[in-house]
């Protein structure tokens, strides 16, 4: 092999091995997080919730109780709350439960091919969306009420790595690898959902923190 071919050959391997796309939510703006209004009594609020034992679950349950604790309404937050340990340290508690649901779209088959030969996915990245429901029981320690509320979520986000992207080596072939790989790519890849939950959480803490003082409030 001469050198000018070893040269391209060194480029593009180099390309693929830089072929990334930093995870990014488009529909971000979508999901707006509108200001809320303190309460007129800050309040002492116990969070609780039956998937403690879940991690990437129990990382959506951790970001609001950390948005609770820097939010004007409330003076206290205790969590994870026991009943038994808590009751009378609390005015309200929260028992939330979230159901999550990754998937790959069918258009990252286009993008693997024939979109290799544009470096597509390092220029867009792989598209993916999580379906997000958080359900909150509300009870108040002074009152015989209780109230529940449910938050579904759609968030659309694109991201791609290595691990993924390596099927760009078509560019060496004859794009089998990138056109089988494309099937593939359709799916959701689990390795980005700790990323993805690092994203989102800012904001998505903010909606539930929102959603619970709204159902105080009313009551």
């Amino acid at each position: 092999m001469n050198f000018k071919k070893s040269l391209a050959l060194a480029s593009i391997c180099l390309l693929i091995l830089n072929c990334s796309h930093s995870l990014r939510i488009t529909n971000g703006e979508e999901l707006n997080v509108s200001s809320s209004f303190p309460l007129q009594n800050q309040l002492r609020i116990g969070l609780s919730s039956p998937q403690m034992d879940d991690y990437a679950t129990k990382k959506y349950i951790e970001s609001v109780a950390e948005a609770l604790s820097r939010n004007s309404s409330v003076s206290r937050v205790v969590y994870p709350y026991k009943a038994s340990l808590h009751a009378s340290q609390v005015d309200v508690v929260i028992d939330l439960s979230v159901t999550t649901k990754y998937d790959g779209k069918w258009s990252n088959f286009f993008i693997n091919w024939p979109g290799f030969l544009i470096w597509a996915p390092a220029i867009w990245g792989y598209g993916y969306k999580a379906d997000i429901e958080t359900k909150g029981n509300i009870s108040f320690t002074k009152k015989k009420f209780n109230d529940s509320f449910t938050l579904p979520l759609v968030v659309h986000f694109r991201q791609a790595e290595i691990d993924r992207t390596w099927t760009e080596i078509s560019w060496l072939e004859a794009s089998i690898i990138a056109f089988v790989g494309g099937f593939y790519m359709t799916t959701y890849d689990d390795d980005i959902t700790p990323e993805f939950i690092s994203k989102f959480t800012p904001q998505y803490s903010q909606l539930v923190v929102n959603r619970i003082l709204k159902a105080v409030e009313s009551n």
